[in-house]
């Protein structure tokens, strides 16, 4: 991957296939901006969602059911790459390489819902250390294990330093995600953890969405099955249609509440010093897609 983006972006690129573009903004002075040279980061991940399925990566069915307008939009305001491959396509592993910017293996890190040591240095580490407030929102529960119900097993993985994410960031939400009703709540999340930041310091700002992760939208309605045009290697049967349909109808309510980020960035007058990346953890969890090593799951 070459490219003149920083050290820290230039990670990412080389290590993450899902990248889907960089809105790349002027470093104007801002209310939310104590230098122009430190601009605010948002970083939005998807959730077991693969290249092909959005429309600026001329997917024929994403473009003919208008799945994404949103992110067309911003990949055509900005910087798209297709270049890059996830460092495992699964979910823990993904997302924990993605803040240590080191392999799972170098980690570590290879289970499902495998934790990171309290030792790992996080990028976000390092930003705060430079000066920026740091936040962390919707689906992000694989970079401290799995959620449990049990408080005597939270509060014993807690004392042995398996979950601590609050000591990381100064804003942690431990969400159910953006699910259902979720999703209708996305810039009221983004906007409360923005209203906390000190005036003098610059954001970065994780919100990670569950869409398009199964179990799928339960409507499709304005796809249709029948049209869909499936992957050579997929078996044409009726089932795998609606499975499809389903699923994308789950990557266009990702692309709505993308939509409602990007609208409340503009509503605050903060986009034009925003640098806003977008990406998923891992490929679909469709055929030959997530946990495997084809194109799909990578």
């Amino acid at each position: 991957m070459h490219t003149e983006l920083s050290t820290l972006c230039s990670v990412w690129l080389q290590s993450l296939r899902q990248i889907v573009s960089i809105f790349l903004a002027s470093a104007f002075s801002l209310p939310l901006m104590a230098d122009p040279s430190q601009p605010n980061v948002l970083l939005i991940l998807s959730d077991d969602h693969s290249v092909p399925h959005i429309s600026c990566y001329e997917d024929v069915n994403t473009t003919k059911f208008h799945i994404t307008p949103n992110l067309q939009k911003f990949a055509e305001q900005g910087m798209r790459f297709d270049r890059a491959y996830t460092t495992a396509p699964q979910c823990a592993p993904s997302r924990i390489s993605i803040f240590a910017c080191r392999s799972p293996v170098g980690l570590g890190v290879t289970r499902f819902a495998q934790p990171a040591r309290e030792d790992v240095p996080f990028f976000t580490d390092v930003l705060r250390a430079g000066g920026y407030w740091v936040g962390l929102d919707g689906r992000h529960h694989h970079l401290d294990g799995r959620i449990r119900e049990a408080e005597h097993i939270d509060t014993a993985l807690r004392h042995a330093g398996m979950q601590n994410l609050e000591k990381r960031f100064d804003h942690l939400v431990r969400s159910a995600g953006t699910k259902g009703s979720g999703l209708d709540q996305v810039s009221k999340r983004i906007e409360a953890a923005l209203d906390t930041v000190p005036n003098n310091k610059p954001f970065f700002l994780y919100f990670g969405f569950n869409q398009p992760h199964r179990k799928f939208s339960a409507t499709f309605d304005g796809i249709d099955p029948a049209k869909l045009e499936l992957p050579p290697d997929w078996p044409d049967l009726p089932e795998v249609r609606i499975d499809y349909a389903r699923y994308l109808a789950s990557v266009r309510e990702l692309d709505q509440g993308f939509g409602q980020i990007m609208q409340l960035l503009v509503e605050r007058g903060i986009e034009d010093n925003t640098l806003v990346l977008f990406m998923g953890d891992n490929g679909e969890a469709l055929l030959r897609g997530k946990g495997t090593l084809y194109d799909r799951g990578t």
